[in-house]
C-alpha cells in the first residue's frame, strides 16, 4: 500500500461548535483518519497537525512551513495531503504549486460544512484525495491539485464562486478530472507551472486593489509609496478610470503594476480597447496586463518573483506560458 502523509491546517473541515455558539477549529488529521476506517484497506497514513486556524488567518509564512513539512514528508511518502479552509484554498494551492517540485502529488482539500452539520463533506473529500493518490497514474506529471466535491482542480484555474454551497469551486471548464465509485477519471493531464522551489522567505509586499465605480486615486497613491508592486482588478477586461490613470502610470515608472480583469472568468484584454485607461493605453505606459491570471493569483506570483529578485519580465514569461487547452 502507498504511504501518504496527511497534515491539517484548520478551516471548516476541522471545525465544531464551540462554547461561543459558532464553529471553530478543534479537530485535526488524526481525527479525520480515525473516522474513515476504510482507509486502512487502501493506504498507510501518517498524520500531522501543522496549525489549527481559520483559512483567513493563513499567512505566507504558514504556507512556507507547510511546504517545508511536505517536502520533508515526501522522502518517505508516495503522496501528500493538506487540509485547510476553503476561503483561501485556491490561493494556498496556487502558492504551493509555484514551489512544489517533488515527483509525487500534493493534494489540498477542505470542507464547506463542519463536522457537526448534516452532510459533512470533509471526510468524503479526504477519502477522495487519498483515492486520487492511490490511483494516480505514474505516466502523468505529479504536482499540486485540489480535490473538492468529487472534482480534481488545477490550482491555476480554480476559484471559489459561492460562499456556502458544496459545489463552491469552479475551474472555468478546466477541471482535471472526477472521482466516483473509488475510481479516478482524468479529462486532461496536469500541466505543471514554472517553479520557484528555492524560496526561503517573502520580504516583498504587493498590494491588491479592486476598482469600483467612480473610485478615487488616494488609496493607490498610498499603496504606490508603501508597497513593492501593485496588482489591480480593473473594470471589465482590465481598465481604469480617468481619476486614477495618471497615478497608475506614475507608479508603473518605478515598480511593477499588473492590471487584471475583475470579472470572475476570462482574461484581461491585450489589444481591443484604445481609450484612455484601456489596456492599449496602459501598456504603452508600462503597465502589464495579466491575461489569464486572476488578481489574487497575480499578487501571489508577483510577491514570489520580487522576493527572489526577479521582475516584470519574469511575470510576463509566466503569464505567456499559460494557455487554455
Amino acid at each position: 500500500m502507498k504511504k501518504i502523509a496527511l497534515a491539517s491546517i484548520g478551516g471548516t473541515i476541522s471545525m465544531q461548535v464551540s462554547n461561543n455558539g459558532g464553529i471553530t477549529p478543534q479537530i485535526g488529521a488524526k481525527d479525520f483518519i480515525s473516522s474513515i476506517p476504510e482507509i486502512k484497506k487502501i493506504a498507510q497514513i501518517s498524520t500531522h497537525n501543522l496549525f489549527n486556524i481559520a483559512s483567513g488567518h493563513i499567512t505566507f509564512q504558514n504556507l512556507l512551513e507547510a511546504y517545508n513539512w511536505a517536502k520533508n514528508a515526501a522522502k518517505d511518502s508516495q503522496g501528500i495531503i493538506i487540509t485547510q479552509g476553503t476561503d483561501t484554498l485556491e490561493e494556498s494551492a496556487f502558492f504551493l504549486s509555484l514551489l512544489w517540485n517533488e515527483p509525487i502529488p500534493l493534494i489540498l482539500t477542505g470542507a464547506m460544512r463542519s463536522s457537526d452539520e448534516l452532510g459533512y463533506d470533509g471526510l468524503n473529500n479526504i477519502y477522495n484525495a487519498i483515492t486520487l493518490i492511490v490511483n494516480y497514474p505514474s505516466s502523468l506529471n505529479a504536482g499540486v491539485m485540489v480535490v473538492m466535491n468529487n472534482t480534481i482542480h488545477h490550482p491555476l484555474w480554480m476559484q471559489k464562486k459561492h460562499s456556502l454551497a458544496l459545489e463552491t469551486f469552479d475551474s472555468m471548464h478546466q477541471e482535471l478530472g472526477i472521482i466516483f465509485e473509488n475510481k479516478v477519471e482524468f479529462f486532461r493531464p496536469l500541466s505543471p507551472l514554472p517553479k520557484f522551489p528555492n524560496l526561503q522567505t517573502l520580504h516583498k509586499k504587493v498590494f491588491c486593489y479592486e476598482h469600483s465605480l467612480d473610485d478615487e486615486k488616494e488609496i493607490l497613491e498610498w499603496a504606490g509609496e508603501k508597497y513593492d508592486g501593485i496588482v489591480i482588478a480593473g473594470y471589465g477586461a482590465g481598465h481604469t478610470n480617468l481619476q486614477t490613470r495618471d497615478t497608475i502610470i506614475k507608479i508603473a515608472k518605478t515598480k511593477p503594476v499588473i492590471m487584471c480583469a475583475r470579472t470572475y472568468a476570462g482574461p484581461s484584454a491585450i489589444s481591443t480597447y484604445g481609450y484612455l485607461g484601456s489596456e492599449i493605453d496602459l501598456q504603452k505606459e508600462g503597465v502589464v496586463m495579466s491575461k489569464w491570471l486572476q488578481p489574487k493569483k497575480a499578487r501571489i506570483l508577483l510577491t514570489i518573483l520580487l522576493s527572489q529578485n526577479l521582475g516584470i519580465k519574469d511575470f510576463i514569461n509566466f503569464r505567456d506560458f499559460i494557455t487554455i487547452k
